[in-house]
């Protein structure tokens, strides 16, 4: 075999020489011979002696770059064809499907890139002691190999070696450079040993390796990257290194077992999503030195029951511990200077309690959303915020809290904070308690209410260029906005109104467009449009008008100010009712007793023959032109008056 071939290479070599003479002779080589010779050089580029293809790398020196056989159990060969093997090619078995065992000669530094990539059936790989470095994807995705024992000599591990394999166990206490993803997607890796003296865990190191359940960090460690223990489901518990400072993104995501946070006096710095869905985390201990925490870096945290944030903090990002649903009190020990991102504390939804130890702080805690739906959140300081008087005097807040609740109402309307929800609530039960009875019928309750909120408040006006115009503030647009201020806009008033009638038990739904919002009502069979804020706004000193009170779809349609087309809406928790699928239809308006469409002497006639007894029935929902409640003489009159549509 030998003789063989050795004469394969001086034939390739004798041809490579030849041709190489021949394109000299030329004067001016062409493209044809400057192809030749290409083809020449590479073909004595490599040469193969049985199974394996070679290169010459020196005098006696070569390189194997690729394994042509179909053995399962291979040992490498020291030398070949009188050349020492001094190095493996890249992707020497990348793919290779038959070989199970390897055994690697001395003399070899360095296995190189995906060496052994996708070797779906490889075992077990003998490293001899000398070589230093594994190379990037040198193991990746070998999908039997359980277990590999590093010799001493081994200090570099590269990007995503073992990325992938099924390796149960990896001892690299040696190891003092190491690359990002080495171990990841190892779903089987339960033990990892690592060298004492490492700085930084790097990024996605053991990304996804769901059978991890622990690891010991090394005592010099100061930096844990992005992604180092994502998704690894099973890890419980991990130490804390005293060097500790960095925690990078994502570094523990998804780790749904763990119960404790590896933060030392060192810990600075807590970046975004660290440690969000660790849903087994029960308690986070911050020292003093931290200074930021980043967006989401504890969101998700379900079993988080306590948290306190030191003064050091000097930054807390948006939905740092968002959905932390079991969180019951939050200690901030934070000043004035404390950036706090959106939505910090959002649906912590058993947050009862907040600490602050300035009170000037919760203008900026409201300001940016800090608790947006935490329901459950009633007190400050462990001090009621509400004071709510059982519907005899109107609810209010405590002295020391009214100012920054008032002057930032709209935020904390939008949050639906519970101490807010309660004041509200109590707010719209005292006016209707006050207001309303139960002996009076749907249409009187709602004419009643309807009438509160337009001698209530005024329509909000600014001035623009010179004219008025509506106000754009977003004070005008929540839920509290006709409770807490003497001038609303149409949202303000249509908010108010549906939640005032839900609370009499009319059945009301809040109707917005695109430029204008109101609402439809339920009074026996039929449904109606009732818009207070036009019925408000077109008539001077106060009066209150009825032109937009109790009508149809079609006489709607015929108002100004955006009532062609309209949705049915539940803007916040608040609103009890379920969106219908359909909209319901607004098919008469309230006079339209012979349902023409209009309302004039005809439907006038109708009450008179009905209250002289010259007919025996009547729809007395639509014939109660006056909205008592009742069907009489009055009605005959209003029918005269309510000539509609009137634009």
């Amino acid at each position: 075999m030998n003789i063989n071939m050795k004469s394969k290479r001086i034939v390739a070599s004798i041809m490579a020489l030849s041709l190489v003479s021949s394109g000299a002779i030329a004067s001016e080589p062409s493209v044809i011979g400057k192809l030749i010779l290409s083809n020449s050089i590479s073909a004595s580029a490599a040469t193969v002696y049985g199974d394996w293809e070679y290169e010459i790398t020196g005098d006696h020196t070569a390189k194997l770059v690729k394994y042509n056989g179909k053995d399962a159990e291979i040992s490498i060969p020291q030398g070949i064809d009188g050349y020492s093997i001094t190095e493996l090619g890249e992707k020497l078995f990348f793919n290779n499907t038959a070989v199970k065992s390897v055994k690697i000669p001395r003399g070899i530094q360095s296995i190189p890139s995906y060496c052994f990539g996708n070797a779906s059936n490889l075992e077990s790989v003998a490293i001899p002691l000398g070589v230093t470095n594994i190379k990037s994807g040198a193991f990746a995705r070998t999908i039997n190999l359980k277990s590999i024992a590093l010799p001493l000599s081994v200090d570099t591990i590269e990007s995503y070696a073992f990325d992938g394999s099924a390796l149960t166990s990896i001892n690299m206490r040696d190891v003092k450079n190491m690359g990002e993803g080495i171990c990841r997607n190892c779903t089987d890796l339960k033990e990892v040993t690592l060298y004492s003296g490492l700085n930084t865990l790097p990024i996605s190191a053991f990304d996804n390796c769901t059978n991890l359940c622990s690891i010991v960090l090394p005592d010099d460690l100061t930096t844990i990257e992005k992604y180092a223990f994502r998704n690894c489901t099973n890890l419980a518990e991990i130490n804390t290194p005293g060097s500790l400072v960095t925690i990078k993104d994502s570094a523990f995501l998804d780790c749904t077992s763990l119960k404790n946070v590896p933060c030392s006096d060192s810990t600075v710095t807590i970046c975004n999503s660290a440690f969000k869905n660790c849903k087994d985390l029960e308690e986070v201990t911050f020292s003093d030195s931290v200074a930021e925490i980043g967006i989401s870096a504890f969101a998700g945290c379900e079993k988080l029951g306590s948290i306190s944030i030191p003064e050091s903090v000097k930054k807390i990002g948006s939905y740092a511990f968002r959905d932390c649903t079991g969180i019951i009190s939050a200690d901030l020990n934070c000043n004035t200077d404390t950036k706090f991102g959106s939505n910090c504390f959002q649906n912590c939804a058993a947050l009862e309690n907040i600490n602050v130890s300035d009170l000037d702080i919760l203008t900026k805690l409201f300001n940016v959303r800090v608790f947006a739906d935490c329901k459950e959140l009633r007190t400050v300081n462990n001090e009621a915020v509400v004071i709510d008087n059982e519907n005899s005097a109107e609810p209010e807040f405590v002295e020391k809290y009214r100012s920054v609740i008032i002057e930032n109402f709209d935020a904390i309307d939008d949050s639906e904070i519970g101490f807010f929800n309660d004041f509200l609530n109590a707010e719209i039960k005292y006016v209707v308690s006050t207001n309303v009875n139960d002996d009076m019928s749907d249409m009187e309750k709602i004419k009643t209410l309807h009438d509160w909120l337009c001698n209530k408040v005024t329509y909000a006006y600014t001035v623009k260029n010179g004219k008025n115009v509506p106000d754009p503030s977003h004070t005008n647009h929540v839920d509290a906005s006709a409770f807490l201020k003497d001038s609303t806009v149409c949202d303000g008033y249509a908010r108010a109104l549906t939640l005032l009638l839900n609370e009499a038990g009319v059945e009301a739904y809040y109707v917005n467009s695109a430029t204008h919002a109101w609402c439809i009502v339920r009074v026996g069979d039929h449904y109606f449009h009732v818009d207070a804020t036009h019925d408000d706004l077109d008539y001077p000193d106060k009066a209150i008008g009825y032109d937009h009170f109790l009508i149809s779809d079609t006489d709607i349609r015929k108002c100004s100010g955006g009532h062609t087309s309209w949705s049915i809406d539940a803007p916040t928790s608040r609103y009890k009712y379920t969106v219908p699928a359909e909209k319901p239809e607004c098919l008469y308006s309230v006079g339209d007793v012979n349902l023409d469409g209009k309302i004039n002497v005809d439907d006038a006639d109708l009450i008179w023959y009905y209250c002289n007894g010259d007919i025996d029935s009547i729809d007395l929902v639509l014939a109660d032109a006056n909205f008592d409640g009742k069907v009489d003489w009055q009605d005959y009159l209003a029918a005269f008056d309510r000539e509609l549509p009137r634009g």
